[in-house]
């Protein structure tokens, strides 16, 4: 449509790029909440396995292991706690991601835009983090 050559697109074009434009924003949160979901499942069984070892140091250095033991279990002990802080601090950016997610179907259904549903996979990041190890 021109008028005095100014033209403007059709609503059915503007529609196109505003749900593709969703679309791709949706999907780049979908992709950190996966990211988030990887990078806690490896904390998490990286936890684990510090928590065996220190178990195993402790049962040392109660039967007489000495200062190599109560070092071990000390930095073991630290490694664990500051899995803890970054997993806690992944859940945080899990739900920031899943209210971002949710403010984008709610914008899209208030402006009549393509089911939200349809923009992007429907799993938050917190659906992927189980809690402390």
């Amino acid at each position: 449509m021109a008028f005095l050559g100014f033209r403007l697109r059709g609503a059915a074009r503007d529609r196109e790029t505003d749900t593709a434009r969703l679309r791709r924003l949706s999907e780049t949160l979908s992709d950190l909440s996966a990211q988030i979901g990887r990078e806690c499942t490896g904390l998490q069984g990286r936890y684990r396995a510090a928590s065996d070892s220190a178990a195993f140091s402790m049962e040392a250095l109660e039967n007489g292991g000495g200062e190599a033991a109560s070092s071990q279990v000390e930095s073991l002990t630290e490694a664990m706690e500051r899995s803890l802080r970054r997993i806690e601090f992944l859940q945080a950016e899990a739900t920031l991601l899943d209210t971002l997610h949710s403010a984008i179907a709610r914008f899209a259904t208030e402006h009549g835009i393509e089911s939200p549903a349809r923009l992007a996979p429907a799993v938050g990041a917190n659906d992927r983090i189980q809690g402390k190890p």
